[in-house]
């Protein structure tokens, strides 16, 4: 199953990322930095807000 987990440096966020992973799910990390903490570092991190758009930062190329 395909999941975005947002909060996913977090105290629960990083848990549940790890939980999901070894059950063998793709996932996708909703992250406030573009780089993921070293233990995620083979999962993609998408940087965002959920907020105003004018506080998202811009697509990715």
């Amino acid at each position: 199953m395909r999941i975005l987990v947002t909060g996913a440096t977090g105290f629960l966020g990083s848990r549940l990322v790890w939980t999901l992973w070894r059950k063998g799910h793709t996932l996708w990390l909703l992250t406030r930095t573009a780089s993921p903490p070293p233990m995620q570092a083979h999962l993609a991190a998408l940087a965002g807000l959920f907020g105003s758009p004018a506080r998202r930062p811009p697509p990715s190329p």
